[in-house]
């Protein structure tokens, strides 16, 4: 089976489809930091930021996971 990213059409069609359905409702890719830093480029100080996942990222968590359980 290959690796595809959550949201990537093509990678989608190779998926239970249960899992499709699910996939096509997640109109965007699933890529995020939950945690960022860097060094600012005029001051030289480390900045970082952190994030929840969002809602709608969770959400499709879930569903690959019980797809996991079930597979």
């Amino acid at each position: 089976m290959e690796h595809v990213l959550v949201g990537d059409a093509l990678g989608a069609q190779q998926q239970r489809q249960e899992l499709i359905e699910a996939l096509r409702q997640f109109r965007r890719q699933a890529l995020h930091a939950a945690r960022l830093g860097l060094e600012h480029p005029d001051s030289g100080e480390y900045c970082e930021w952190t994030a929840p996942l969002p809602e709608d990222f969770s959400a499709i968590l879930d569903v690959l996971r019980q797809d996991l359980a079930h597979a």
